[in-house]
């Protein structure tokens, strides 16, 4: 098996879904405020999350976060304050128009993606996520290797 022709062609595949999902409405939803939003709905156990925190969730840089974070705020989605017990830290909240739009963006990107995953057939659908999951880990457990990585 030649894994060289394999990679040419999966890269082909993803950069044509990648054409695709930017008409589909899909590369905005995988990127800026609904994913901010995300991971801000997600620490809300904790309370809130700063954006330094945000920023390694998403793997973003700060700049990246303070324009997506202003976005939000000016929108009436996110509070920023000063965290009470470290002065030196912001925290973000979700305001209650936040939490509204964030369920109904969810409900409509999982509608789509639930979608997709129906057209493709019960046994294609598990074995899709199941190979979505097998290289994340794998990416996972070898990042410093694929960083490093020089054609011999």
């Amino acid at each position: 098996m030649n894994y060289f022709e394999l990679a040419v062609k999966s890269i082909e595949i993803e950069l044509g879904l990648q054409k695709l999902r930017s008409k589909a409405s899909f590369s905005d939803e995988l990127k800026g405020e609904l994913v901010a939003m995300y991971f801000i709905e997600k620490y809300r156990d904790e309370g809130s999350i700063s954006p330094k925190k945000l920023s390694e969730e998403m793997g973003v840089t700060s700049a990246y976060i303070a324009n997506v974070l202003n976005g939000l705020e000016g929108k009436g989605y996110i509070t920023r304050e000063i965290d009470k017990g470290d002065r030196r830290q912001i925290i973000v909240q979700m305001t209650k128009e936040g939490k509204d739009i964030l369920q109904e963006k969810k409900q409509m990107f999982f509608g789509k993606t639930a979608l997709l995953l129906e057209k493709m057939g019960e046994e294609d659908a598990k074995n899709y996520i199941r190979i979505k999951e097998k290289i994340l880990n794998i990416v996972t457990e070898n990042t410093e290797e694929l960083i490093h990585f020089k054609e011999s």
